[in-house]
């Protein structure tokens, strides 16, 4: 998925397992929905993925994965697929 693709509350799904020490692994399929923060993606994420299931250990985050511009190390917007029928 390309960086303009993730709009508001789009739901989306992770498209491989996705490890963020020392928080978990996420695994491919994860399903959660866009939340657009206004970040530029280089010093503040430029959207939010709120994940459909709990995890405790993204409390901090309010549920979400931080998603950064695709120069950047970390989750990017590749990391993801539309989902269809949701």
């Amino acid at each position: 998925m390309l960086t303009s693709e993730m709009l508001a509350n789009l739901a989306v799904r992770t498209t491989r397992d996705i490890e963020l020490f020392p928080y978990g692994v996420f695994p491919a399929g994860t399903i959660g929905a866009v939340q657009l923060t206004g970040g530029d993606g280089i010093i503040e994420p430029f959207c939010v993925v709120k994940l459909e299931r709990e995890y405790p250990s993204l409390r901090y985050w309010e549920n979400g994965l931080l998603v950064w511009v695709d120069e950047t190390a970390g989750i990017t917007a590749a990391d993801f697929e539309m989902v269809k029928g949701i």
